[in-house]
């Protein structure tokens, strides 16, 4: 990823929201992306055996909310690996799928 110092600090420290499910047209990292968002949403929410992608936006939206540096941490990225990611945050972004909250 490009971008100045202060820049990269302050795509780490960000946190991202799930808008809507959807890993249409979705990448690998994409598909990662969301997938750690939803199952953390269900984690801190509910039970998690009864999982399913078909279960409606309205459920998810909202819950899924996490830090990107604690994504990085947990998804164990370093390097060219981290940059796709936030790459695909950016690209996830751009699509609506995801919708940054500043803090």
């Amino acid at each position: 990823m490009t971008g100045s110092r202060k820049e990269r600090q302050r795509t780490l420290n960000m946190t991202v929201k799930l808008r809507m499910l959807s890993t249409w047209k979705c990448g690998r990292v994409e598909r990662m992306i969301i997938r750690h968002l939803v199952y953390r949403g269900m984690h801190e929410t509910e039970n998690y055996s009864d999982y399913s992608w078909k279960h409606t936006v309205e459920k998810w939206s909202g819950r899924a909310v996490c830090r990107v540096a604690d994504m990085v941490r947990h998804l164990n990225l370093k390097g060219r690996a981290r940059g796709e990611l936030l790459d695909a945050l950016k690209r996830l972004e751009k699509r609506y799928i995801i919708v940054r909250v500043e803090t």
